[in-house]
């Protein structure tokens, strides 16, 4: 005689495209299968997807399937397949994971920063499965590209602290989210503020009363254009000081710095003995970089009248930088 025997656990599979697979992707066709490992009498087979039946028959004797699309909201659901027969059950379970790529990637941050600084940039990645990896590359305005680590906050989040140098021009900074299904990616432009290095004016030493003295201001590279104000301090019959703001010019660099520029006539009154010049640039935020004080002494119409720089060896050196950058003669 035959001796009763309860189910052994079922064989319970998952294929796509013939191929017995664990984990799925979206559109995917799979096929969902269940057969019998033993038991006496023969067991049913019966299939659930998250505790609906499935299959086109509830149960089958030996072997039961069905057919579905996979689906991004699948992700997490449980099937289950049950053997049984007259003398007890038995039970196989999958949890389906469907992968997905990810959809978009979000760069937060500021767009305008500081040389010599530190300044904190956040990517969100939304979608994947699994979780994409987000990695972070800059950009500097020679073309350089540098590898940054960023900190993981949260899945799909990572936080990157960039640290900037003394020499910042514009950047660019990316993110990007990558898992075996895509990648995404999000692209921020920088620009760096900075001062100029240094500020220069020429102009002449010596002037007679009644006369103007023309100056020209010019500073090395800045970002943002600057203001450029010039401080004249005047003193002899009448002392007085004026701070007037520079009719300013400037010419673009390749690195997206500008060089800056502006002249001014400063009319000598008569009983003014001497003059102080000096021109100041500045840039919101980060103050203000400042020229040497360039004296004017007011002599008679009979001596000769000088015209230096900063420093005398130099004053052709910046009466020529200016002239490449303006035509206009006084």
């Amino acid at each position: 005689p035959d001796c009763n025997v309860g189910p052994s656990e079922p064989e319970l599979e998952l294929i796509v495209s013939g191929h017995v697979v664990t984990n799925v992707k979206a559109d995917d066709v799979v096929l969902v299968t269940c057969q019998t490992k033993g038991g006496n009498p023969i067991p049913d087979i019966g299939l659930t997807l998250e505790g609906e039946p499935s299959a086109s028959e509830e149960f089958k004797k030996s072997r039961n399937s069905f057919t579905f699309t996979a689906a991004e909201e699948d992700d997490g659901k449980r099937i289950l397949c049950t053997a049984s027969n007259n003398v007890g059950t038995s039970i196989s379970s999958a949890i389906l994971r469907v992968h997905t790529p990810p959809k978009t990637a979000a760069m937060s941050g500021p767009k305008t920063i500081h040389q010599n600084d530190s300044f904190t940039y956040e990517c969100s990645v939304q979608g994947g499965n699994p979780s994409p990896k987000i990695s972070w590359t800059v950009k500097d305005h020679l073309g350089q590209t540098m590898e940054v680590e960023g900190e993981m906050m949260a899945p799909g989040l990572s936080r990157m602290l960039l640290r900037t140098g003394a020499e910042g021009r514009m950047m660019s900074i990316n993110c990007h989210g990558e898992n075996s299904q895509g990648i995404v990616s999000h692209t921020m432009y920088v620009n760096t503020h900075y001062l100029p290095k240094t500020v220069e004016i020429s102009g002449p030493t010596t002037v007679a009363p009644g006369e103007y003295a023309h100056f020209t201001c010019l500073t090395t590279e800045s970002f943002p254009v600057p203001a450029l104000k010039w401080r004249i301090e005047k003193s002899g019959d009448v002392y007085e000081v004026n701070d007037i703001d520079g009719d300013v010019s400037t010419e673009a660099l390749e690195d997206g710095g500008v060089v800056a520029f502006a002249k001014i006539d400063i009319l000598i009154e008569e009983g003014t003995t001497h003059a102080m010049v000096q021109c100041s640039a500045m840039v919101e935020g980060l103050g203000e970089k400042s020229s040497i004080q360039h004296e004017i002494v007011v002599i008679s119409n009979e001596e000769p009248i000088q015209i230096l720089g900063n420093d005398k060896n130099e004053t052709h050196s910046l009466e020529t930088q200016v002239s490449d950058y303006s035509e206009q003669d006084y």
